[in-house]
């Protein structure tokens, strides 16, 4: 909750994980949208994100 980030990603993640909710983060990187998984997507479940804004 509550992340601010200039690099590549505001929450990378790399191994399996279960019922996360990443919310209010504040990107300043490159890319136009933060990267958020390393990994395949159906290795993850119930992982959810609000409030992410990309701000110039």
């Amino acid at each position: 909750m509550n992340v601010m980030e200039n690099g590549h990603s505001l929450a990378r993640i790399e191994a399996p994980v279960h019922d996360c909710h990443f919310m209010n983060g504040m990107y300043r990187g490159k890319n136009e949208t933060p990267p958020m998984y390393a990994i395949e997507k159906a290795e993850v479940k119930n992982v959810t994100q609000q409030n992410w804004v990309k701000v110039p």
